[in-house]
């Protein structure tokens, strides 16, 4: 496969009704069911039969690259938080050398309100603050949670209110900082800065692919799941094209928004807690508006690699020439990302101009467009229906579930989180796959006994 992410489709499902039998299957070919699949490759003492499947044209989930203007770009997830403090990435970089990666900083990063441009030290300093006052909450109230709102107003400072407005929209992708947990949104544990693939990351998807087809396993594109049933010797799943496939166990690594949205059922249903979990648990909508420029753009405006711009009247924000790539990448969060994704190339237009017109440095954008807008389209895609989960205040994460022959992957089972660490992050796609897949070899141990 080439960096654009045209994987290979020969795998793709035809519908035939006979069925696929194998040791274990996996439902849903993300970063959480492939880190699944290898986890089981790796400690399984005789070679195991695995079947992914995958809904989509092509593995992956939401770590998508695509060409645009013939340059390699990241419409999904790409970003490691921490770098090398990130148990993913030292993963991958060990695992997969032939990668070459890169770290950015966020060291070329202004705010602009109101059209005046702000250093770094603008974002920074509001948030220290606010770092702070969340400090002293926990310290005075241990074990409980607050709303990221509350915390702002503890600082005293207008200024962090708006910062928390602004952060709730753009990186917790919920319209109301007074519904963002603060638990949540200081729970990362790396610091500032992260890891990129380069020439994008579906690099590592690819290599993933490679090593799980090349040690056996078989995948399964195109190939929507609709039913799983198990009874006490095997797991009986079944595809809208009238695919079936027997498992002894199954990883279920789906979306929160389609299990929330019933598109598969199970049978038997799954325990009271876990459907109770489901439904409270909230899904976070956020979306990438890729903007194809000038390659001279950037020079010509002054503007580096890897530029971060936080857009605080319009609550957006955006990475320009990333990697040194031509594009201007604007993120939208809350109820931004979902209408974005259905807006025509005239609102759609609009919608940019209004964030991009309101960045000084950023002047002239209309004349160096040398192409479409890409938008990823996360939200109201059927294969996903949101960006990632987002718990309430006072919500608590769990990790993977096991119902009967079947487990159910990381946070609200849709592989986004697993208790340790990495809320929402790819990493904690990949470590809720890895601790599904130790459950499941721990209860095929505990059958073989």
């Amino acid at each position: 496969m080439t960096a654009s992410g045209n994987r290979s489709q020969t795998n793709k499902t035809t519908g035939a009704k006979n069925a696929a039998i194998c040791d274990i299957a996996v439902v849903g070919a993300g970063m959480a069911g492939m880190a699944a699949a290898l986890r089981l490759q790796d400690e399984a003492d005789a070679p195991l039969s695995i079947l992914l499947l995958e809904a989509c044209d092509a593995v992956g989930g939401r770590m998508k690259t695509r060409e645009i203007g013939g340059v390699p770009c990241d419409t999904g997830a790409h970003w490691f938080h921490g770098g090398h403090e990130n148990p993913l990435f030292r993963w991958m970089t060990q695992r997969y050398p032939q990668l070459e990666t890169a770290f950015d900083d966020v060291s070329r990063q202004f705010s602009v309100e109101k059209g005046q441009v702000h250093g770094p030290a603008f974002r920074s300093g509001n948030l220290e603050m606010m770092d702070a006052a969340y400090t002293a909450f926990k310290k005075e109230n241990p074990g409980k949670d607050t709303s990221l709102a509350d915390i702002a107003r503890r600082t005293g400072d207008g200024g962090a209110l708006e910062t928390a407005a602004f952060f709730a929209r753009c990186w917790m992708a919920e319209d109301d900082a007074e519904k963002v947990s603060a638990d949540e949104f200081f729970g990362c544990p790396y610091s500032v800065g992260g890891g990129v693939v380069k020439g994008g990351v579906s690099r590592l998807i690819d290599a993933m692919k490679e090593e799980l087809e090349a040690r056996g396993a078989r995948i399964l594109t195109g190939c929507a799941i609709s039913s799983i049933e198990q009874d006490a010797s095997k797991v009986t799943l079944a595809d809208a094209q009238g695919g079936i496939y027997e498992a002894a166990h199954a990883i279920v690594a789906l979306p929160l928004g389609v299990l929330k949205a019933g598109k598969v059922r199970f049978a038997p249903a799954l325990s009271r807690g876990t459907q109770e979990y489901i439904d409270a648990t909230s899904i976070a909508c956020f979306t990438k508006i890729v903007i194809p420029v000038d390659a001279g753009f950037f020079a010509a405006q002054n503007i580096a690699p890897d530029t971060h711009i936080d857009i605080l009247d319009e609550k957006t924000f955006c990475h320009c020439h990333t990697g040194g790539a031509p594009f201007i990448t604007l993120m939208a969060g809350g109820r931004d990302a979902r209408a974005v994704e259905k807006m025509d190339e005239k609102d759609l237009q609009a919608f940019i101009a209004k964030s991009l017109d309101a960045v000084p440095p950023l002047s002239g954008w209309r004349d160096a467009l040398r192409g479409t807008p890409v938008v990823t389209g996360w939200n109201n895609a059927p294969e996903t229906l949101g960006a990632y989960t987002a718990v309430k205040i006072s919500g608590k994460r769990r990790d993977a579930q096991r119902e009967g022959r079947i487990i159910l992957c990381g946070e609200a089972f849709a592989g986004e989180k697993d208790e340790a660490e990495g809320a929402s992050m790819t990493v904690g796609a990949w470590f809720s796959g890895r601790r599904a897949a130790d459950m499941t070899m721990a209860e095929r141990m505990r059958e073989a006994a």
